[in-house]
Parts: structure tokens; sequence; C-alpha cells
């Protein structure tokens, strides 16, 4: 797991559930990738660019409505149809493994 930057947040118009396009930061050694995030019913876009959030990185990129999701963003999901980021309490540099 490592930590990264939102650099942008666009709704994906295709998905079957509410869900953002994130490009997210996470340093010099993994560069800038892709993620399919259903984070639409507690986050809006200025709330996601430039914030900070805690990525699984090892997995293998899947394929989600149209969109090649490279990475998972941890979120807690106090329901089934809500995730809220999770996001280190302090700025970080981006691609810091979490221990």
């Amino acid at each position: 797991m490592r930590v990264g930057t939102v650099l942008s947040a666009d709704r994906n118009p295709i998905a079957r559930k509410p869900a953002f396009v994130l490009k997210i930061d996470l340093g010099p050694s993994l560069g800038v990738r892709t993620s399919s995030a259903q984070l639409v019913a507690r986050h809006d876009v200025a709330d996601l660019v430039g914030r900070q959030v805690i990525c699984v990185v090892n997995f293998p990129a899947k394929h989600v409505a149209g969109v090649r999701s490279e990475v998972l963003v941890l979120a807690a999901t106090p329901s089934e149809t809500e995730a809220v980021v999770i996001r280190p309490d302090q700025v970080v540099p981006n691609g810091v493994r979490i221990a």
C-alpha cells in the first residue's frame, strides 16, 4: 500500500453504480495511476482533488465500466452505498509505503 495525491476526479458516466475516475500521483517510482472509485455518495470533486489517499498498488489492473483501474483506493464503508476515503493525518511524500 502507498500514499498518493489525487490529481483529478471525473464522474464516470457509464458506470452502473456512481463512480469517479481518479488520477493519483504515487510518486516518482510508481508515477500517476488510474482508479475507478465509488466515492460519489460522500465525496465531490473539490473534496477529492489535492487530497492524499491510501492505495493498494500490487493488485492486477482491472477494467471497470470502461476504465482500466490500476490501484484500489481504501475507504471505510458505513453502508452498502457509501464509502469514505481513508487518508493520512499529515501530508507525507507521494509513494510512501504504509507499514
